[in-house]
């Protein structure tokens, strides 16, 4: 048995333990817990997030104008740096939760604030290089305040130097959504293939659900909807074999939607059977995007 702690631990480290036990929740699945003790350690760390609607966008204006008027690296020390980055890593998980489950104006004030921070501490990083890549999705939605193939750019540019397989298994994905974003559904699937081979080399399997999921998503966009159903089930088959919630709901999910395309009625019957199942469990409802649920209700 594990002995009690002599003394509490000082705020420092009580957010650095939250921070990776909030980033093991997500990869687990459990993206709603993660969620919250991702908050946890950012208050920790960084002061308090903003709970609601008005003190999110708020906070996304502030820190849009920081971007725009150009975040001046500061030259910290290395311990300095070194927490900013944490702190930019965990708003960064944050913004991917809160994007997934609807929450525009939480995703954009985590997303702004962690690029300001990766950027201030100076440097290549591989926070600062999904963040920039992360900056040029959200300038899919307002390319007149944000210049999101520039950022992109910056992205691949700054992986390419960096050359870890962590950071690029989530650019690429992110990279592939971006594109398909654009409409440019080759470059979507080229980027979403190159990602689950670099994420089974390093054992990343969050990366691995979602760029299988969004792959999935960019064949069926094209109508290659055979294509797409055997991705989902390898989806699946994954989840199901890591226990992963989200990525079950994600790939049910969407080989619901193939069973609709093909006519498959029957298929489509036992599908979201095992998908009523899956959400008798109110906890798991929560995990999945509201796409999801009402996918349920077809």
């Amino acid at each position: 048995h594990a002995e009690p702690p002599t003394e509490t631990p000082d705020t420092g480290t009580r957010g650095r333990w939250l921070f990776l036990e909030g980033n093991a929740l997500m990869s687990l699945g459990y993206y709603r817990r993660g969620a919250d003790t991702l908050r946890a350690s950012i208050d920790l760390l960084d002061g308090p997030l903003p709970r609601s609607t008005p003190g999110a966008i708020l906070r996304s204006l502030r820190e849009f104008g920081r971007l725009k008027l150009g975040t001046r690296a500061t030259s910290p020390t290395p311990e300095a740096r070194a927490q900013a980055l944490m702190v930019a890593t965990a708003l960064h998980s944050l913004s991917e939760i809160t994007y997934q489950h609807g929450d525009i104006p939480q995703t954009l004030a985590g997303a702004l604030r962690a690029v300001n921070l990766a950027e201030a501490a100076g440097g290549d990083s591989e926070i600062l290089a999904k963040c920039l890549m992360g900056t040029a999705f959200i300038g899919l939605s307002a390319p007149w305040a944000i210049d999101p193939g520039a950022y992109r750019d910056r992205a691949l540019a700054m992986c390419e130097r960096l050359d870890d397989d962590m950071t690029w298994s989530w650019v690429l994905f992110v990279a592939g959504v971006f594109e398909m974003g654009l409409g440019n559904c080759p470059q979507a699937q080229n980027h979403l293939s190159r990602c689950p081979p670099i994420c089974e080399k390093i054992g990343e399997w969050k990366n691995w659900l979602s760029a299988m999921a969004n792959y999935a998503n960019a064949l069926r966009v094209e109508g290659r909807i055979a294509d797409s159903q055997a991705v989902d089930f390898r989806l699946l088959e994954v989840a199901l074999d890591r226990g992963n919630v989200i990525g079950q709901v994600w790939s049910r999910t969407a080989i619901a939607k193939n069973h609709v395309y093909l006519g498959e009625w029957e298929a489509l019957d036992q599908c979201l059977e095992r998908l009523d199942v899956l959400f008798a469990n109110p906890a798991n409802v929560t995990e999945g995007s509201t796409d999801n649920v009402m996918t349920l209700h077809l």
